[in-house]
C-alpha cells in the first residue's frame, strides 16, 4: 500500500508510512526463503494421491527424508 502511494511521487516513503503507521522495513523487506522445492514436492503429492488429505501427504514427504515442518508444508496448501 505504501508504495502504490510513493508511486505517484507526491509522496516518499517516509512520510507514507508514517501515514499508514508502518515501519519503514515493512516496505523494503525481501523474504529471502525459497520453497519452490516445497511446493513442488505437495503437488506432486497431490497429483499423484488426489483423493488423500494433508496428513497423509505430509507423511509421505516425510518418509522420503525431508524434515520440513508440518506448518511449512501447510502454509501452501491455505494458498
Amino acid at each position: 500500500m505504501a508504495t502504490e502511494i510513493c508511486s505517484s511521487g507526491a509522496y516518499s516513503i517516509s512520510r507514507a508510512c508514517k501515514v499508514l503507521n508502518l515501519g519503514k522495513a515493512t516496505v523494503y523487506y525481501k523474504t529471502k526463503k525459497d520453497d519452490s522445492e516445497v511446493m513442488n514436492e505437495l503437488q506432486l503429492k497431490a497429483d499423484l494421491h488426489p483423493r488423500e488429505g494433508f496428513w497423509k501427504a505430509f507423511g509421505r514427504i516425510r518418509l522420503e527424508g525431508n524434515n520440513w515442518n508440518h506448518k511449512r508444508v501447510q502454509e501452501f496448501i491455505k494458498q
